[in-house]
């Protein structure tokens, strides 16, 4: 398991990524929120899938800065253990 501090303004909290096989478990237990991203999308639709999700729970201008960074932290957590 990986874990990521996010930090942007008035928002602090940590992002928790778990490989499972095929997937990346994504949580991010302050909000309640976890989901299940497949890693052989691309980076787009990663970043597409992310935005989504992000967008039910902040305005859109956070879930897209969020969306981002943890887009950044999903590719470099595969490559990290490839």
């Amino acid at each position: 398991m990986k874990i990521r501090e996010y930090t942007e303004g008035t928002y602090a909290f940590q992002v928790y990524f778990q490989r499972l096989n095929d997937t990346m478990l994504i949580a991010i237990p302050d909000q309640f929120w976890s989901v299940e991203v497949a890693i052989d999308l691309t980076r787009s639709e990663i970043n597409d899938t992310l935005l989504m999700q992000f967008f039910t729970f902040n305005d859109e201008e956070e879930a897209q800065k969020l969306a981002n960074v943890v887009t950044n932290w999903f590719e470099t957590i595969l490559k990290e253990n490839d």
